[in-house]
């Protein structure tokens, strides 16, 4: 069968169902790149998967690491993270198990258990037990807790939850430990005012000026251009570390695009906050061909993280400068590429201005970008992004992938394109300045 969506330089399974980012590690120059993997495209029991790489360059594929064979994990090794102990590796995931019988599922009949796994060299993950159960999380939860976090602070050990209440509020839930096996409850964390049923994927970032919350809520509804996809992704800044006596401050969405969801951040050995997430999105009413290929779901761009003012922004990491190849430049209204698999950055743009690419047109215009995936979107259809000025654009292009990133990452939108061919277009009614590579692809 011809592979005409199999991706270049982004990370995707052979054959199965790839979702969220789990457990993204660094230990001694090497990173343990573990995900959610079905053996069926369309998905099904979930296990975790596993590459390494020392580059972002070159990748080896270690196969399954956890699979669900634990009473308390036995209906998926879901969601989890990970984070160096001081050169211990400490896992900890959801273990799912529905209970047979006549339940919602919501609010009964789930067991939805924080399990905790060690590993030496990231490859092989033992010692399973069971740190918190059903029992251990406050009365007002129903069965969806689920994707600790876990992260240190002053000789402090901390959990952060995604949580669902029995009324169908979102929010999260902070443990502690001195020693990662018992575990105290110290506060719920949420919003001031109802937002969404469901907090999926928290993570907690800890930057020098600011800290963040981030989280994937569920339940949002559409308003003036704001959470236009099913779920959405994106964070609070906090007015003080999460586990003292901070506020939310508004959530501000991260990526617009349609195919992102359940971001994972970590800190390499060199300090960098990175993030990978998956590119795809729960109960979508699009579709994906590359189905008919055995394969489904992605990974994003791995990208560096950074503040400021008060907000995250988002680019590639400079370790993709290496796929670079033939350079292009122009300052004109059109710049062709032999290729689907390129970056192309753009400046010098005036305030108002239509671009168009693979099938995709985008016009900017009173301080909004309108995105319409055309027929190239097997299903996809219109998304906006309010910016207020926009000065650049860096665009990375691969078989079936698009991810831009505007005003040096501020803003940032992520998709699945299904255009494909051996010569791609960028025209623009206006005069703008192209630099464009093509891109090899990684191994």
């Amino acid at each position: 069968m011809k592979e005409m969506y199999k991706l270049k330089y982004h990370l995707e399974p052979i054959s199965g169902w790839m979702n969220d980012p789990n457990g993204l590690v660094e230990k001694d120059g090497v990173y343990h790149i573990y995900y959610q993997y079905s053996y069926e495209p369309e998905g099904g029991l979930k296990y975790w998967k596993q590459f390494t790489t020392k580059d972002f360059l070159h990748y080896q594929d270690e196969g399954i690491a956890l699979s669900p064979d634990h009473p308390h994990d036995q209906g998926g090794a879901y969601s989890g993270c990970c984070f160096n102990d001081h050169g211990l590796l400490r896992y900890f995931y959801t273990g799912n198990v529905k209970l047979p019988g006549d339940y919602d599922y919501i609010n009964a009949g789930r067991e939805h258990n924080v399990m905790k796994v060690d590993s030496q060299d990231g490859l092989v993950l033992d010692h399973k037990e069971v740190v918190l159960y059903n029992k251990d999380y406050p009365q007002n939860m129903s069965c969806h807790v689920r994707d600790p976090y876990v992260y240190e602070n002053d000789g402090m050990y901390y959990m952060v939850l995604g949580a669902r209440t029995l009324d169908s509020h979102g929010c999260v839930i902070l443990y502690s430990s001195k020693d990662l096996k018992k575990w105290d409850y110290m506060k719920t964390v949420d919003y001031h005012k109802p937002f969404g049923y469901m907090w999926e994927c928290p993570n907690y970032l800890s930057f020098e000026k600011k800290k963040f919350l981030f989280c994937c809520p569920q339940g949002l509804e559409s308003h003036n251009y704001d959470y236009e996809a099913i779920y959405q992704n994106g964070y609070f800044p906090l007015t003080a570390d999460l586990e003292k006596d901070c506020v939310l401050e508004d959530f501000i969405e991260f990526d617009h695009g349609f195919d992102i969801y359940a971001q994972q951040f970590f800190k390499d050995e060199k300090g960098r906050m990175i993030m990978a997430g998956w590119m795809g999105l729960p109960d979508i009413d699009y579709t994906n061909p590359t189905i008919e290929e055995g394969r489904q779901h992605a990974f994003t761009l791995f990208r560096e993280i950074t503040e400021h003012e008060g907000r995250l922004y988002q680019f590639p990491i400079e370790e993709y400068k290496s796929l670079r190849e033939e350079k292009k430049e122009v300052h004109g209204t059109s710049l062709t590429m032999n290729t689907s698999c390129f970056e192309c950055h753009i400046t010098d743009l005036p305030q108002s201005f239509k671009l168009h690419l693979r099938g995709v047109n985008m016009n900017y215009e009173d301080g909004l970008l309108t995105i319409d995936m055309n027929k190239s979107g097997s299903g996809r259809g219109v998304k906006h992004i309010k910016i207020p000025e926009m000065n650049n654009m860096t665009l990375f292009s691969d078989t079936s992938s698009l991810e831009l990133f505007i005003n040096d990452g501020a803003y940032a939108f992520t998709t699945r394109i299904y255009n494909n061919s051996d010569t791609i277009e960028i025209i623009s009614n206006k005069k703008i300045d192209m630099t464009a590579y093509q891109l090899k692809a990684i191994d």
